[in-house]
């Protein structure tokens, strides 16, 4: 959580003020494409990097009961399941 967060500060010390003054020398779209491209890499080395889990697929690390509205209100104590 400290990583996270200590990289959420260092985003804003230096990234937003790096990104105005390219926004303003050049063109904004030009920002927008930097950190589109950025979150490509991450993504990128995220799927090639982080270990595999064996005999796990991909379907089985989602939590698919988590977008399911239903799922999500019979989690709540106050509604619970009905008989």
């Amino acid at each position: 959580m400290a990583f996270m967060f200590s990289g959420l500060t260092m985003a804003n010390l230096i990234g937003v003020p790096a990104g105005t003054w390219l926004a303003q020398v050049y063109d904004r779209r030009l920002v927008f494409w930097l950190i589109a491209g950025i979150g490509l890499v991450t993504a990128l080395s995220v799927a090639l990097l982080a270990p595999r889990i064996a005999g796990l697929t991909i379907a089985e690390h989602l939590p698919w009961d988590a977008i399911n509205p239903k799922a999500m209100l019979e989690r709540l104590p106050l509604v619970g399941r009905r008989a």
